[in-house]
């Protein structure tokens, strides 16, 4: 169990890591923070078209949803 523990430890401070040099780069970079939009909210520009590509696993988590 301590060693579960342990593990579970550096697992969390890299990823704390990870994600303040993520934060840091969509805060200081313009180009990442648009990139970050459009990946993960969807946006897009008004003279843009927008193509959702889904995976076999992720068309049934979402026809889940829906039913």
């Amino acid at each position: 169990m301590l060693h579960k523990l342990k593990t579970d430890k550096e697992y969390y401070i890299k990823r704390i890591e990870a994600d303040k040099q993520k934060l840091y780069e969509l805060k200081t970079d313009n180009h990442n923070l648009e990139k970050f939009a459009r990946e993960q909210y969807h946006m897009k520009k008004p003279d843009e078209d927008l193509y959702i590509i889904l995976t076999p696993k992720e068309d049934r988590r979402i026809t889940r949803k829906n039913n």
